[in-house]
Order: structure tokens, then sequence, then C-alpha cells
């Protein structure tokens, strides 16, 4: 759709509403990413899990060792590199990726 009207009328956003069946992080990715236009559409939620990996709300930050814990009381780290930018205070949204994508496998210490 955003082709056609640019090629019919030559309009080019600079924004673009939607709802949340436009939310997905590919969709969001490619919207600014690609084409340079500002979402204004619902993130889809994935935060609840019912595949038996923690969901975001089973963590705890620590915000001076900008570590998140897991429910089994192990810290986890990330395997990125670090932001040069400063941690938002109090707290980073819980939708960070290293709580999100943390199985409970890898979080599970057997007794």
């Amino acid at each position: 759709m955003i082709d056609r009207t640019a090629d019919r009328f030559g309009l080019r956003p600079e924004r673009l509403a939607g709802d949340t069946a436009y939310g997905s992080a590919e969709m969001l990715n490619w919207l600014v990413e690609e084409r340079n236009i500002t979402p204004h559409i619902p993130v889809i939620d994935k935060s609840a899990r019912r595949d038996g990996t923690f969901a975001r709300e089973d963590f705890r930050y620590n915000h001076d060792s900008d570590t998140y814990t897991c429910p089994a009381g192990k810290t986890l780290t990330t395997s990125g590199t670090p932001a040069t930018l400063p941690v938002p205070s109090p707290a980073p949204p819980p939708s960070s990726n290293r709580a999100a994508s943390a199985s409970a496998s890898r979080c599970y210490s057997p007794t």
C-alpha cells in the first residue's frame, strides 16, 4: 500500500498509524529502518509465555549492576556489546531482550 500510494500520488508518509495487526517486530523494523517512517502502532505483546520459558515479569532487574535475576536466582548477563548510552532510570523497560529470551532450561538449577 505504501508503494502504491507513492507510485500513484507521489506521497511518501513520514508517519503511519495502524492497529496491532501491524505491530510485529519485523513490521516495525521494516517501517523504521527500511522506509524511514515513524510508526504509531501498538506493539504486539508476546510477554506471556506458554512454551516452558519464563515471562518478562518473572525476572528481577538490578539497576546498580544492570543485570537481571531469573526465578532460580541466577544472574543473567548480556552476550552483546555494552551500550554506550546511559541506562534509563529507574530501570529499562521490561521488553529487554535479555529477560525475554532466557529460557527456563538455561536458568534451572537441579538440586
